[in-house]
């Protein structure tokens, strides 16, 4: 059984001597925090910025979905659309589970009024 305690408040940023790194005007790496929905444990990559909301990345699920009907099932979907109001919110990066080459981030960028 794990603790959630274990994983509060807890996030890894993307090295800058990634290949995967790059800069741009907002010197804001990615970074990949920890995240549950209901029982469901799970992460995901993000983009903090001061001035804009966050940008969140599709959650990269480690535990099966709970069995439906079951108060878990219930507790789980409620707390993921939750998360999915965000994204439909600011859907910069809906549809990607990790970073996005630096060309596909500056098209979407360019697309997009709030980053």
């Amino acid at each position: 059984h794990r603790h959630s305690s274990l994983f509060e408040d807890f996030n890894w940023y993307l090295s800058e001597s990634s290949p995967d790194w790059y800069q741009d005007e907002f010197v804001y790496s990615f970074s990949c925090c920890i995240v549950w929905a209901g029982s469901r444990l799970g992460w995901r990559w993000e983009r903090k910025c001061d001035c804009t909301p966050d940008y969140n990345f599709e959650v990269n699920w480690l535990d099966p979905l709970p069995a439906k009907g079951s108060s878990e099932y219930q507790s789980y979907t409620e707390a993921l659309q939750d998360m999915q109001s965000c994204m439909y919110r600011f859907p910069f990066f809906r549809g990607y589970h990790q970073p996005p080459t630096e060309e596909v981030f500056n098209r979407l960028r360019r697309q997009d009024s709030f980053l």
